[in-house]
C-alpha cells in the first residue's frame, strides 16, 4: 500500500485548522497522515456522449420495458462520474484497504450455500431469504453492464479499464441488490426509484440524475404529488447515510443486519417513511436476458476480461 502524501485541497486545510492539537493531547503514532493506495490517473480525458445517450434515452421513454437502452444512456453520460466516485473510494475509510486486496464480491454474493449458511437475522440470511423468495437474479446488471461495455468497445475501439477501475466498476454494480436489502426498498418500480433518489442523496451523476428525474415524474403521474415527498424523504436518507459505494460488504453480510444498517447511518424505515415502503409495479416486467439469467453464462459474463473496458473515452 503506497504511504504518499495525497495532495491537500481546500477541504483539508480547513479541517487542519479546525482540528488543531492542544498542547496537552499527544497523536498516536502512525495517525498523523492521512495514506491511501495511490490511483493512476485515467489514460485520458473522460468524455460524455451525448448524442448517442440521448437517443437512448429517448427510445426507453418510447418503451420503458426496454431497460436495456436506459443502461446504454447510463452509460454514455456517466463515465465521468464513475471517474469521481472511484476517486471518492480512493479516499474512503475502508477503499485503500479493499483496493489492495481486490476482495471479489460478485463470488460471495453468487456463493448461496455460504448466505444460507449465516446466523438467522444476519444481512447474508437476509439477502439470501430475499433470493428465495423472489427468485431473483442477483448479478444480472452486471450482465447487462458487461454487454454493454463489449458493444462499446467494438463500436467506438475504446481502451480497458485498468485493473483497479474495472474492479471497482465490478464491485459498484454488483453491491446494487445489497442496497435494497439494508435500505429496504423493493425491486418493483417504485422500489427501483425510490432507490435511484436515495443513491442520488448519497452521489450526484448526471445519468442518474436524469433517470431519477425521469422515474419521478412518471411515478407522480400514476401515484400523485405525495411521491414527490416521499423520494425526497429517500433522498434525503441516502444524503445522511454513509457513502454504501464504499462499504466492506464482505465483512458485513456476517453481521445482525440491524446492526448493518446502524453501521452505515441508514434512517430507520418508521422515521423516513412513516407510513411504510411503498410498492408498485406500472409496467410488465422486464424480460431482459441478461437481468433475467437468460443471457450469457453467469460467471462468464462477469470475469471476463470484456469486463473492463474503458468508459467513453477520448483517444
Amino acid at each position: 500500500m503506497s504511504s504518499e502524501r495525497p495532495v491537500p485541497t481546500k477541504r483539508d486545510g480547513m479541517a487542519v485548522r479546525l482540528q488543531r492539537r492542544p498542547a496537552n493531547v499527544e497523536v498516536l503514532p502512525g495517525t498523523d497522515v492521512a495514506r491511501w493506495t495511490a490511483a493512476p490517473p485515467p489514460p485520458g480525458k473522460i468524455r460524455r456522449h451525448w448524442r448517442r445517450g440521448f437517443r437512448h434515452l429517448r427510445e426507453f421513454f418510447a418503451n420503458p420495458h426496454d431497460i436495456s437502452k436506459a443502461f446504454e444512456f447510463y452509460y454514455a453520460v456517466s463515465q465521468p462520474d464513475m471517474e469521481v466516485y472511484f476517486q471518492r473510494f480512493v479516499r474512503s475509510a475502508h477503499g485503500p484497504r479493499l483496493l489492495a486486496q481486490k476482495p471479489d464480491l460478485t463470488a460471495v454474493i453468487r456463493d448461496k450455500a455460504a448466505l444460507a449458511a449465516m446466523p438467522e437475522g444476519s444481512f447474508g440470511r437476509t439477502f439470501y431469504d430475499f433470493l428465495e423468495e423472489f427468485g431473483y437474479e442477483s448479478l444480472g446488471i452486471i450482465r447487462r453492464y458487461n454487454a454493454i461495455m463489449d458493444k462499446w468497445r467494438v463500436e467506438m475501439d475504446l481502451p480497458a479499464l485498468d485493473a483497479d477501475r474495472a474492479w471497482f466498476v465490478e464491485r459498484y454494480m454488483a453491491a446494487h441488490d445489497l442496497h435494497h436489502i439494508v435500505t429496504g426498498y423493493g425491486t418493483d418500480e417504485l422500489g427501483e426509484g425510490s432507490l435511484s433518489a436515495f443513491t442520488l442523496g448519497q452521489h450526484y451523476g448526471f445519468g442518474l440524475m436524469v433517470l431519477t428525474s425521469g422515474a419521478t415524474m412518471h411515478f407522480v403521474q400514476n401515484v400523485g404529488l405525495s411521491y414527490l415527498h416521499y423520494a425526497w424523504r429517500a433522498w434525503r436518507r441516502g444524503r445522511r447515510a454513509q457513502p454504501l459505494y464504499c462499504a466492506p460488504w464482505e465483512e458485513l453480510l456476517p453481521l445482525p443486519l440491524d446492526l448493518v444498517i446502524e453501521m452505515l447511518d441508514i434512517t430507520p424505515i418508521h422515521q423516513s417513511h412513516p407510513n411504510g415502503i411503498w410498492a408498485a409495479s406500472f409496467n410488465p416486467p422486464y424480460d431482459d436476458p441478461y437481468l433475467t439469467g437468460e443471457g450469457e453464462d453467469g460467471p462468464a459474463a462477469i470475469t471476463s476480461e470484456s469486463s473492463s473496458p474503458a468508459g467513453d473515452r477520448a483517444a
